[in-house]
């Protein structure tokens, strides 16, 4: 026997022979925890989780909110209600399921000498189930077995470390993470901590005493651990410790467990007992998706614009095969040529390789043969030539012989293009000069690009940790009932919240397909598609009955139905399903839509032409349209091909790309394009002046004819006819000057001809000055205008012409009233003026000469967005979604805005009947519209063409020009699209004609966002693009020009057909 005084030394050591050990008692004490996802890892030999993770580590978590069952020794079962703060509660095997805000145990106690198994559900399981664990097989199946014994003997055994080491077990305890979520709640909650302390402090201060004094004391200690743990991780806030975790991280309330359960422990040897839960690690990986799709949309929403149009400003001045090699597909299409992006890599290097052989060679014919003779420049060029063939090899394996000399000049011109965008040259983009490249690729590649790799590698370990457990989640759902509708409800609940986010990226959609592909009720998530019903997952048998049920125009065929393959109680369940009430079946259903299209795509390829509709579906679709049409309006029309929805729930069922198009906002920017003219009023060729504004006014007159005159085009108007005026006063008094007369007696007075109509032409041209510079004011109140560095150089001119032409008044004028108050003769008022105009005409002559400098030189539309763009020198467009919308708008609308050309003749008609009087006009005859960027398969397209004619009244002539149409594909030198042509319908007394082109961009094509707000994915705005067509002339008509007549007709969709050109394959 021991003595006493060795005992008091011995060690707590289980083996040691003079020890006490820790678990002599009879019992020990358990404390039910669950493997999850973690921080940090656990780190102890017992810790024993089924899966190792990828993009989490794995440690002990509370149970989540459900149930736990005990079998221990000879039994019975017993079951625990798990809590929402992890602690249990006994209850009867067959009480209704219900969630508990609370518990009254933190652990079990139970005897040391037998083995304990445990067991936790989501939901309660049923009769039938805790019936099959009275059998020790099932038991060993289906619950964790826990060896009570070998506890005893070790102190621990695999999946039951000790709880004394709970801070290396523990997620929520852990030191480094819970000094972070310390750390946290302080930068969070600092404000509140205060006034907590200070009501504290008050109640100390009022009543000092124990009571006060330790609570004051106490929370002093506390916030002096919270500035700690602040000081040392500035940052937590911004990234919060669990934000991945459907259940809150809770450290107060972990560690509050944690005591409770050492508390209830007493002198019983306590450790943990941790069971697996598949299907909360399924919940926290998808809810980790959400948060990682919800930061995309968020980064997406600030940033992608500034991506796209970088990618634009790149494609300006990079060489890409995969571009190069879409531009010869496109010019050889009649060849058949189809070159990808690898070879297109290929023509590339050759040409640089080429190049640097060449240059060579002209070193060598230059200075070689002088330096070293001919017969070494001949060697050296022989081997170039050599060389040259090497190069030329690869090239010639996949380009046709007759094409070789024709495809090095197109890739020249590609090379030379790139690099002339990055010159000053004004045939370029101008890209260096106008954007901040060094900037723009800095962002690329240290924000850009680390972001889309850390959502690459971060979406990969998700979605692996995702397939390793759903592959695990048959077992753990064996006990899902799918008779019961509580169970199928759950079900319906845990498939939205495991499975909504996998069709969010193209890996994720091909394992929802791998799920949804064969149902099984091995795999309960794979039958939500026949709403977990084992009856509804092969209908084959009953193809017949089931298309005439899809087809009926009533839901009594699919009752009929339906009842004869489930339940009554099920019948009822299912449904409720199909309708608009958004219950978590339909909306798993819908955010699986993409894997169920791709899995219909899938089966329609090898499906033959069966005529039965649904022998072509998959099963995991038969019974899914058989809910939709049970519980919904939903209709199914069978074609040849497959079949489509119709009803409200249908279309919110399948528009699956719906947010595809968010970023795609409509906005509407102009484009000044006015042209002026030069102002010569008085000048040395005032006859020329006088033609060139009697041409513009009847040029304007024609562009507005048959829309109504806003602000703008109203100034404009007067504009020019005061220019008119001036320019008539002007000849008038030249032509007058020209007879000898210098002067005009009135009344008996006299006047200077010169000075006089001087005076005259200088008060018109400022008036027209006047009228101008108000006109440049009326547009920047239109919608979108802004101030570029073309208004300002019409400010300067409008200005600059008003100071002259008010000089000019102010000189006629006075020389004129020398002469009328008879201070001045003729002959000293007239050389008076003639001296001092001379300046001012001087002056006009540069300020005109300047601004068609100016004009000339003025930057070309692409120019000025490249200026104007987020990556610009001098940015336009701001931050906000209106802003950013506007910028998009405008780059799409540079990128593919339509173009029309007209064809037409002059006409002539005799007025009277002398046939001395002739009236010209014109008339069109062809239509053309000029389609960038579109393709005959992926195009949508709605046109409209009216006839106005004498009276005003218009006629659609839409379908029958639609008729007349054809498509060809654009030249290369215009492009690469769709040209669309035909000739007009014949419609008598026709003035002039509208079209209304509604095209649909190939941006938002390319991204399946045509599916919503249609209206608003149309080339220059909601009212697309429209034009004024009057013979030859084509005037178009902006969306904030007002309306037209055109906008009272419908537009037509122009059929695929049409647009797919005659040499199309």
């Amino acid at each position: 026997m021991s003595s006493p005084s060795l005992a008091d030394k011995s060690t707590r050591d289980v083996k040691s022979p003079i020890s006490l050990c820790p678990a002599r008692q009879p019992d020990v004490f358990i404390v039910p925890a669950r493997y999850a996802l973690s921080e940090q890892p656990a780190q102890h030999s017992c810790f024993s989780p089924a899966t190792k993770t990828a993009s989490h580590p794995m440690a002990l978590r509370r149970l989540r909110v459900g149930y736990l069952y005990l079998w221990h020794a000879q039994g019975p079962l017993k079951r625990y209600a798990v809590a929402a703060d992890g602690r249990l509660q006994l209850q009867g095997l067959d009480a209704p399921h219900s969630e508990l805000a609370s518990g009254s145990d933190a652990g079990i106690s139970l005897k040391k000498d037998k083995d304990a198994w445990l067991l936790y559900t989501e939901r309660p399981i049923g009769a039938e189930q805790y019936q099959q664990l009275e059998d020790p097989q099932q038991r060993s199946t289906h619950m964790r077995k826990i060896a009570l014994p070998r506890v005893a003997r070790e102190l621990e055994t695999e999946h039951c470390p000790p709880l004394t080491q709970a801070e290396k077990l523990l997620a929520e305890l852990m030191p480094e993470v819970r000094e972070q979520a310390m750390a946290q709640d302080q930068q969070k909650n600092a404000a509140a901590h205060k006034a907590g302390i200070d009501q504290l402090s008050k109640q100390m201060m009022d009543n000092p005493s124990y009571e006060t004094i330790k609570p004051y004391t106490d929370a002093m200690l506390w916030q002096a651990q919270l500035d700690e743990a602040s000081a040392q991780y500035p940052d937590a806030s911004e990234h919060p410790i669990g934000e991945w975790s459907v259940v809150p991280w809770d450290v107060a309330g972990t560690d509050a467990w944690l005591q409770q359960a050492k508390s209830q422990a007493a002198d019983l040897w306590p450790v943990f007992a941790a069971v697996d839960d598949d299907l909360g690690v399924l919940r926290d990986l998808n809810f980790e998706q959400v948060s990682v799709n919800l930061a995309e949309e968020e980064w997406d929403h600030n940033n992608a614009l500034k991506g796209m149009v970088a990618g634009f400003i790149n494609s300006l001045i990079n060489e890409d095969g995969a571009e190069l090699s879409n531009q010869f597909n496109y010019i050889y299409r009649e060849r058949d040529l189809e070159l990808t992006p690898e070879q297109g890599e290929t023509l590339l290097q050759q040409r640089h390789k080429l190049e640097a052989l060449m240059d060579e060679e002209t070193q060598v014919n230059r200075d070689m043969r002088r330096a070293l003779g001919h017969s070494a420049a001949d060697a050296r060029l022989a081997e170039i030539k050599q060389e040259q063939e090497i190069v030329m090899a690869p090239v010639r394996a996949f380009i046709p012989a007759d094409l070789q000399n024709q495809v090095q000049l197109v890739i020249m011109n590609y090379v030379t293009t790139k690099a002339t965008n990055m010159t000053d040259a004004r045939s370029g983009a101008q890209v260096s000069e106008r954007v901040d490249l060094v900037g723009m690729q800095k962002w690329i590649s240290q924000t850009a690009e680390p972001h889309q790799q850390r959502l690459v590698d971060r979406r990969s370990v998700l979605l692996a940790d995702t397939e390793a457990y759903l592959d695990r989640h048959g077992p753990t759902l064996w006990y899902a009932d799918f008779d019961s509708e509580e169970h199928c409800t759950w079900l319906s609940e845990l498939s939205l919240n495991t499975l909504s986010e996998l069709c969010s990226t193209g890996p994720g959609t091909q394992l929802a397909m791998n799920l949804l592909r064969a149902p099984s009720v091995n795999q309960p998530l794979s039958m939500l598609s026949s709403g977990f019903s084992p009856s509804l997952m092969d209908l084959a048998d009953r193809a017949v009955n089931v298309q005439a049920a899809l087809e009926s125009p009533t839901q009594e065929a699919v009752g009929k139905l339906l009842s004869s393959l489930v339940a009554a109680g099920k019948l009822t369940w299912l449904s409720g399903l199909g309708g608009p009430n958004g219950t978590d079946w339909s909306q798993a259903v819908s955010r699986l839509s993409a894997a169920f299209t791709a899995l219909q795509a899938e089966n329609l390829t090898g499906a033959g032409s069966s005529s039965n509709l649904i022998q072509r579906f998959p099963p995991s679709l038969r019974g899914m349209l058989l809910i939709l049409r049970l519980g919904s309006d939903t209709v199914f029309k069978a074609g040849s091909l497959g079949f489509h929805l119709s009803g409200s729930t249908g279309q919110k069922l399948w528009d699956w790309s719906q947010y595809a198009g968010k970023q795609l906002q409509k906005g509407l920017t102009p484009v000044a394009n006015q042209i002026k003219s030069l102002n010569k009023f008085g000048g040395l060729l005032p006859l020329a002046a006088l033609l060139l504004h009697v041409s513009n006014v009847a040029s304007i007159n024609k562009r507005d004819q048959g829309r109504e005159n806003d602000d703008v085009r109203g100034l404009e108007h007067a504009a020019e006819n005061f220019k008119v005026g001036a320019a008539l006063s002007a000849v008038i008094g030249s032509a007058w000057e020209a007879t000898g007369q210098v002067e005009i007696s009135k009344f008996g007075m006299k006047a200077p001809i010169i000075t006089l109509f001087g005076f005259t032409t200088g008060v018109l041209a400022t008036f027209a000055s006047i009228t101008e510079l108000a006109t440049l004011s009326a547009e920047m109140y239109k919608e979108g205008a802004y101030w570029t560095d073309d208004h300002w150089a019409r400010l300067s001119h409008d200005s600059a012409v008003m100071a002259l032409m008010t000089a000019q008044t102010g000189l006629g004028g006075y020389a004129t009233y020398m002469v009328l108050i008879g201070e001045w003769l003729t002959k000293d008022a007239i050389a008076w003026f003639t001296l001092r105009l001379s300046p001012v005409g001087w002056l006009l002559l540069i300020v005109e000469g300047l601004y068609l400098a100016w004009n000339y030189f003025k930057d070309s539309e692409l120019q000025l967005f490249l200026e104007q763009c987020c990556w610009g020198n001098q940015r336009r467009w701001g931050n906000s979604p209106e802003q950013q919308s506007a910028e998009l708008q405008t780059l799409v609308n540079l990128l593919f805005k339509p173009k029309v050309i007209a064809d037409g003749h002059i006409t002539s008609r005799q007025l009277g009947g002398g046939g001395n009087s002739i009236v010209l006009g014109s008339e069109t005859d062809d239509l053309q519209i000029l389609l960038p960027g579109a393709e005959p398969e992926r195009t949508q397209l709605y046109l409209c063409l009216v006839a106005v004619n004498d009276r005003g009244s218009a006629t659609d002539c839409t379908l029958q020009w639609l008729e007349k149409l054809n498509s060809e594909w654009m030249p290369y030198h215009n492009g690469m699209g769709l040209s669309l042509s035909g000739k007009l319908p014949e419609c008598l007394n026709t003035r002039y004609w509208q079209v209304q082109v509604l095209y649909h961009s190939p941006l938002a094509l390319q991204t399946g966002a045509l599916s919503t707000e249609p209206e608003k994915l149309v080339i220059g705005g909601g009212m697309g693009m429209r034009y004024i067509i009057n013979g030859s002339a084509v005037t178009e008509h902006k969306t904030n020009d007002g309306p037209l007549v055109i906008d009272r007709f419908k537009s037509q969709l122009v059929n695929p057909e049409k647009l797919r050109p005659k040499d199309a394959s």
